[in-house]
């Protein structure tokens, strides 16, 4: 069995998608069959995948010219044939979008969320059409199609009328730099950015359905509650229609204790939520929702949204509150603040839960599927 995985993603790592990209293909390698049997098609990244990837098989397409047009011509009519060419036999797209024109192999997708369904107005108009176009005709063209909760599972079937049979759910892992934060890398990180007062934390890309409003809303408030010395950090990257950030601080007076960091360099991470009082993640909606698992993996306490797959990642061992409930987050903020003994309870069941996610299951899993798959195309073909 010789499988193709268009491995795109995993050049960025500042997405979600992007890591889940990065530690598949590195936990592949430690399974002897899947290393063997692996191809990964690139557009213009063979050099920056072989730094984590040395062994791997690689077939890369040069083309000119950067950025989703390129990308996605690649994606739609040349890794097809390409795949078939090399004598591929099931051909897996980590991400939505698989083929719609020149279906050549059995096609295996990752579906990470429906948000451009249930939420679209929370995309720009360029970005919400393609998804939506390509989405849905992507799911009902695929072979078979892994998605990451049993949340995202629920939408594909309602919104796809897809049968529960088609569909494997298989969560994110865990990197392991996310299970032992010692002293001396959480000192390093407070030098680093500065860390002088004890801080609540964001991470992730500055989106509308990220809710970065609410968070400030809600970091207004308990301190209007409470006289605190906290600051609210914000990592990651800036999306789409967030708008100004600096002002909405100031709207909520609130701008000399917000900080904006960035995109943040993966390896930070863990020093970051090592020595935040709390990551705080009340999204509209996730298709799983990383940064409360690593978070939790570092013994911080997270505050997420009871909606969609939060409740899945974090069960007992987080703080829910409504994403609308601004009153309820600034609450649980507060809380976690100022009652030491509360604070700890959630920093000890955080780990525990964490504990359950595995890349290496993750990879396992996702080779069972490519297994079942060519299989049933070499039933169909006899």
């Amino acid at each position: 069995m010789r499988i193709g995985i268009n491995a795109q993603k995993a050049l960025d790592r500042e997405t979600g998608i992007g890591n889940y990209a990065f530690h598949l293909l590195k936990a592949f390698a430690k399974i002897p069959a899947a290393n063997e049997s692996i191809r990964l098609f690139l557009l213009n990244g063979e050099e920056k995948v072989r730094r984590f990837q040395p062994e791997s098989a690689i077939d890369s397409t040069e083309w000119p010219g950067k950025g989703s047009v390129p990308r996605i011509c690649w994606e739609q009519l040349v890794l097809p044939g390409r795949a078939a060419r090399a004598g591929m036999d099931v051909l897996h797209y980590l991400d939505h979008a698989a083929p719609l024109f020149n279906k050549r192999l059995p096609i295996v997708i990752t579906v990470h969320d429906l948000a451009f369904y249930r939420l679209p107005l929370m995309y720009d108009t360029r970005r919400r059409y393609y998804k939506q176009y390509v989405g849905l005709r992507s799911i009902r063209l695929a072979d078979h199609i892994i998605t990451i909760s049993n949340s995202t599972k629920r939408d594909i079937m309602e919104l796809a009328g897809i049968d529960d049979s088609k569909i494997t759910v298989i969560n994110y892992g865990l990197s392991s730099i996310f299970q032992n934060v010692t002293n001396e890398i959480k000192e390093n990180i407070k030098i680093r950015y500065d860390l002088l007062q004890p801080f609540f934390l964001f991470v992730g890309t500055l989106q509308p359905r990220k809710n970065i409003e609410n968070i400030l809303a809600a970091f207004s408030l308990m301190l209007q509650n409470k006289p605190l010395p906290h600051e609210l950090l914000l990592a990651g990257g800036e999306g789409w229609l967030t708008g100004d950030l600096v002002a909405a601080a100031g709207r909520y007076n609130v701008a000399d204790r917000v900080r904006l960091l960035g995109s943040v360099p993966h390896d930070d991470l863990s020093g970051l939520y090592g020595n935040a009082t709390a990551l705080v993640y009340p999204s509209w909606y996730e298709g799983f929702g990383l940064p409360p698992l690593e978070a939790m993996a570092c013994g911080t306490p997270v505050i997420v949204s009871q909606t969609a797959s939060l409740p899945e990642v974090v069960d007992n061992a987080g703080i829910l509150v409504h994403p609308g409930d601004v009153q309820g987050l600034a609450e649980a903020m507060g809380r976690l603040a100022t009652d030491e003994a509360y604070r700890t309870k959630y920093s000890k069941l955080g780990p525990v839960q964490a504990a359950k996610f595995s890349w290496d299951d993750c990879a396992r899993r996702t080779y069972q599927v490519y297994q079942q798959v060519h299989q049933a195309r070499k039933k169909n073909v006899v």
